[in-house]
């Protein structure tokens, strides 16, 4: 199988922050994070929550505190409100720290509600629809890592569709990629039809490393 991750990607603020998140550079972030929490002694609310979400973050990717940063990030949600968008991007943060905790009975709670939030997402606009697709690949990836192959299979097709309807190829590569890894037991064959869709569009993307890893993968198959 192809090893695949969660999202942890939030669009909060676009700047260097989200970028050194998004490729995992969390030496430079924890930095720029000290410094910039330094600097200001005047935050608006939104900026405070944006910097305590960060902090969550390098508390377990740095410090490696999963309980810790569980707590933070429950902290975080009980101060905004449910109907902001933000609450959702930031749920989907806790709801990667229970997968890593393995604590399966509070995962699957949490998603239920979650899923109740994206029921109201508004589709008009491309940042809802990518966050409905991260999460539910994140649901996906919790379901592969559980061995619940079916579930994971029939959701991935789903959300499979979803974006050939809303015409969006955000994430799609990893979609592929990860229907590959739950249908390998199913049928190697429909698989590999998976992963070399799962190349092409990282090729598009210009991923060039998840590329040559399925690359790779499929010549060992």
């Amino acid at each position: 199988m192809i090893i695949t991750y969660p999202f942890l990607k939030n669009p909060l603020h676009r700047n260097k922050s989200l970028y050194r998140l998004e490729n995992q550079d969390y030496a430079s972030l924890k930095y720029a994070f000290e410094g910039e929490r330094k600097q200001q002694t005047s935050l608006s609310f939104d900026e405070k929550i944006y910097l305590d979400w960060i902090d969550a973050i390098l508390t377990y990717q740095c410090e490696h505190q999963l309980k810790l940063a569980i707590s933070k990030i429950e902290d975080i949600l009980s101060r905004i409100s449910i109907d902001k968008v933000d609450y959702l991007y930031i749920l989907n943060t806790l709801l990667i720290f229970l997968g890593y905790d393995e604590d399966k009975e509070k995962f699957e709670q949490l998603y239920d509600q979650v899923s109740v939030a994206l029921s109201k997402i508004d589709i008009s606009v491309r940042e809802q629809i990518e966050l409905y697709i991260k999460i539910k690949y994140n649901y996906c990836y919790h379901l592969w890592k559980q061995e619940e192959m079916d579930k994971s299979r029939a959701l991935l097709l789903e959300i499979i569709e979803f974006c050939n309807k809303y015409h969006s190829s955000f994430r799609l590569a990893d979609l592929y990629c990860l229907l590959g890894n739950v249908t390998e037991d199913l049928d190697l064959s429909v698989a590999k039809d998976y992963y070399i869709k799962a190349k092409v569009l990282y090729l598009i993307e210009n991923n060039e490393v998840m590329a040559l890893k399925v690359e790779q993968y499929l010549m060992d198959k």
